[in-house]
């Protein structure tokens, strides 16, 4: 291939023909093109966008964000201040604060403000007078209800109308960074560009310098279970913050959900502020204006998502204050059951969760995310795995055929009740059907399995109370395990299953 990457030399329709024949296909518009989750198609490369660039920009300062109410000393901010951070971050949400306890804290930092260089940022509607006490507006209800990106940004807007016919101060606009990447920095980029078109049909231009970007990693997508890979979400948030312009990046420490020791608590604080020191400093993710500006897949994403949020705000803006609630607790409904559909199918993954997980952990998730004033994702299938704490039932699995050749198969069975956090043991390679028979009966393991492949199917028989196919096909006696079967459905009944036997 010779041609191929020299787009401007050959039409898209010729670039097309080169690239399908590489890889074999006639239909490489089908590859290219992706649904996102707000429901728009667009290309993975793509010949035409307008592009945009955000010229109000300003690198990011160190952030810290408090994760639990019984660390917030406000004695310690000239500490921190004196160790590079600036920004911080007061969110009565992740803290389970209410409004009272809100002001109380807010009072006593007042003080310490006035004696230190930092600044506080505080997720509330709450209007404070301190010249370094600044409002954070967010799609909140939107992202705690498991609304869309597109539904979140729509009631930003609306926010951002009010917050400059209205005596404005300076705030910063938060946007929820999630772990679908250059989505998340398809969002920042057109939350900026429709922010700038607002202010400029007000004739208020001037105000846009007063807001600054925040990225906020999206406690939506952590986990309970495989604590590590929060390392990895966090991270992922933090990238789409710098590449797509935020002035405040916020980053979360691994543990945010679960009760750990304070050793391992302070670890997870101080790589929350070393990935922001890494990225920034070592890397140099926040020292261009806008990276991504001109990358066609993204400018067109950035074009997409400001229509589409756009149209919504618009709508939104036709309603009363409590139309606008039912209107967005409406939409979140139905976007979070669709989210759910796609995890429980595992359309949607999350390593470590409903995929890949470690089932030999355990964990004690903190009382404030327990509560039920919040969705995520992960939160359906930590509790199934909870709800098995002491007695759990075994697997084995037995396996007839090419060993090698069933490894994915016998790979995905495992994984599967590994998501219950129950033991699997296999049967190994080399056995014929009657041996199998044999070792499957001489198991006292509660749950068998057969992995095997779909011709032999014919052959089996169950075996035990408990019996499953790995496969489609129908064999008597046994239930079965297959790709895009809802994972969620069958581990509850499982749970069902072996309560009854108690």
């Amino acid at each position: 291939m010779k041609n191929w990457t020299s787009f401007e030399e050959a039409k898209f329709e010729k670039w097309q023909q080169l690239v399908g024949k590489e890889l074999k296909t006639d239909q490489i518009e089908r590859l290219l093109k992706v649904t996102t989750p707000e429901g728009f198609v667009r290309n993975g490369f793509s010949d035409s966008a307008e592009s945009w660039t955000d010229n109000h920009f300003s690198q990011a300062a160190l952030s810290f964000t408090w994760t639990r109410s019984d660390e917030v000393d406000w004695s310690a901010l000239a500490q921190m201040t004196s160790s590079g951070v600036w920004d911080f971050i007061l969110d009565p949400f992740l803290l389970d604060w209410n409004e009272q306890k809100l002001v109380q804290e807010i009072r006593k930092a007042e003080s310490v403000l006035d004696n230190c260089e930092a600044r506080l940022w505080v997720a509330s509607d709450h209007h404070f007078n301190h010249p370094k006490i600044n409002r954070i507006l967010s799609g909140h209800e939107a992202v705690r209800l498991g609304g869309s990106g597109v539904l979140e940004v729509a009631s930003i807007l609306l926010q951002i109308i009010d917050w400059a016919q209205n005596k404005p101060q300076k705030i910063a606009v938060a946007l929820n960074m999630e772990n679908e990447f250059f989505q998340s920095m398809a969002k920042m980029r057109a939350s900026k560009q429709l922010a700038q078109n607002i202010l400029e049909n007000l004739n208020l231009a001037h105000l846009y310098q007063d807001i600054s970007w925040m990225g906020r990693v999206s406690w939506r997508d952590f986990s309970g279970f495989d604590q590590a890979n929060n390392i990895l979400r966090n991270s992922t948030s933090l990238c789409a913050s710098y590449l797509s312009g935020a002035q405040i990046v916020e980053s979360l420490p691994y543990d945010l959900l679960i009760k750990t020791n304070a050793g391992t608590h302070a670890r997870a604080k101080r790589l929350a502020i070393t990935s922001q020191l890494i990225l920034q400093s070592e890397s140099g993710l926040g020292e261009v204006v806008d990276p991504s500006s001109g990358s066609f897949s993204i400018e067109e994403m950035t074009l997409n998502f400001a229509k589409v949020s756009w149209e919504m705000m618009q709508k939104m803006s036709k309603l009363n204050k409590q139309e606008q609630a039912e209107y967005l607790q409406s939409e979140a409904n139905r976007n979070w059951l669709e989210l759910q559909r796609k995890f429980a199918t595992r359309k949607k993954v999350q390593t470590g969760v409903n995929d890949f997980s470690n089932p030999s952990e355990e964990i004690v998730l903190l009382q404030r995310w327990l509560k039920d004033d919040h969705v995520r994702l992960g939160r359906a299938f930590e509790e199934l795995r909870l709800g098995l704490k002491n007695n759990k039932p075994s697997v084995c699995v037995a396996v007839l055929g090419d060993y090698a050749a069933l490894q994915p198969r016998l790979n995905f069975t495992k994984n599967y009740f590994e998501l219950l956090g129950l033991n699997v043991v296999e049967s190994g390679p080399s056995q014929n059907l009657d041996d199998l028979m044999k070792w499957l009966k001489n198991q006292k393991n509660e749950i068998k399995v057969w992995v095997t492949n779909d011709e032999d199917h014919a052959k089996l028989k169950a075996v035990g109370d408990r019996c499953y196919v790995a496969g489609k096909t129908q064999v008597s006696g046994c239930l079965n395990l297959f790709s895009g079967q809802d994972i969620y459905a069958t581990l509850d009944e499982v749970i069902k299953w072996w309560e009854s036997r108690k």
